[in-house]
């Protein structure tokens, strides 16, 4: 059994073992070349797999194959294709604004409060200027009381005061129904361009040192949305209005202390004297408050008439 088999290094197979493996070999590289590829759901040649009718139907070139031999992916539907979305439908928000208003019969009501307001506050000044004569007779030193009429005086001031107060509550309540009415409006016509809600309109006027500088914000807007503009329009009278409205609250917040409990004749001078010019300058705010109501209620009013609000008139 020694011979060539048995040489170490040498081949250890028959040679007809070899040969035929050889010739597999070959039939192997032919059958990879890709010129010489069976296309997929043809029938192979001849000798070779089982007969064509066990391929089954075509199918396309790139099923079954990696997707390196499938071609470009614009060739082949993707699996994960997204449809196209639906139509969503459109829901109407449930805080539109409302349809803008007019506001004449608030505006009528709250001039006619206010100009009300004069007549007790003008009685006010005509007791005050009458006490500030008969303490000027009186020595500086001496008590207010000393001076004539000194009881019927006081009482009388007294209900003056009281009558302004009950007036000036009735057209605040009013006041803060109408502001909120134009808030409204505003939102109707420019929504989304008034600060703060509608809630702050009526009563940010109530809650202290607030009042001081949200209320002028708000009819800032107020102004804004109504004349389209954001400066000019007759805005000066916006500002004086508030501003004379702002010098009355602080004339109103420092009269702590009346004439008649002061002690000496001196100091109840000058209490009435400050009292007297707080008059006045109630009297010129509300002056002003009237034109600024007046003059705001129309502006809209023509807005409303024109359809100038998201939804015009009801």
């Amino acid at each position: 059994m020694a011979g060539a088999d048995d040489t170490p290094g040498g081949a250890w197979l028959p040679g007809e073992v070899l040969a035929e493996l050889g010739r597999h070999a070959v039939q192997l590289l032919d059958s990879e070349d890709p010129e010489d590829r069976v296309p997929v759901g043809a029938a192979p040649a001849a000798g070779f797999g089982p007969p064509p009718a066990a391929y089954g139907p075509a199918t396309p070139p790139w099923q079954g194959r990696s997707p390196l031999e499938a071609g470009p992916a614009a060739a082949r539907p993707s699996p994960y294709a997204t449809p196209p979305p639906a139509a969503i439908p459109v829901i109407p928000s449930p805080y539109a604004p409302p349809p803008a208003r007019r506001a004449k019969g608030l505006a009528t009501a709250l001039n006619v409060l206010l100009i009300l307001f004069v007549v007790p506050v003008l009685f006010d000044f005509t007791v005050l200027a009458t006490v500030y004569g008969e303490l000027g007779g009186q020595p500086g030193s001496s008590s207010p009381r000393g001076i004539d009429d000194f009881r019927a005086l006081q009482v009388t001031g007294f209900v003056a005061e009281g009558l302004s107060l009950l007036v000036l509550l009735a057209a605040a309540t009013v006041w803060a129904c109408w502001f909120h009415r134009m808030r409204q409006n505003a939102e109707s016509f420019a929504p989304g361009r008034v600060r703060y809600r509608p809630g702050l309109a009526a009563g940010s006027w109530f809650i202290p040192v607030v009042n001081l500088f949200l209320p002028k914000q708000i009819a800032n807007d107020i102004w804004t949305a109504t004349t389209g503009r954001p400066a000019g329009a007759g805005r000066w009278l916006m500002h004086t209005w508030w501003w004379l409205w702002v010098a009355h609250l602080a004339t109103e917040l420092s009269a702590y202390q009346s004439w008649d409990e002061r002690k000496t004749a001196a100091g109840a001078r000058e209490t009435v004297l400050n009292a007297l010019s707080g008059d006045v300058v109630a009297v010129v705010s509300t002056v002003f408050a009237v034109l600024f109501v007046s003059r705001l209620t129309r502006l809209q009013g023509d807005r409303v008439a024109g359809g100038g609000g998201v939804a015009g008139a009801r």
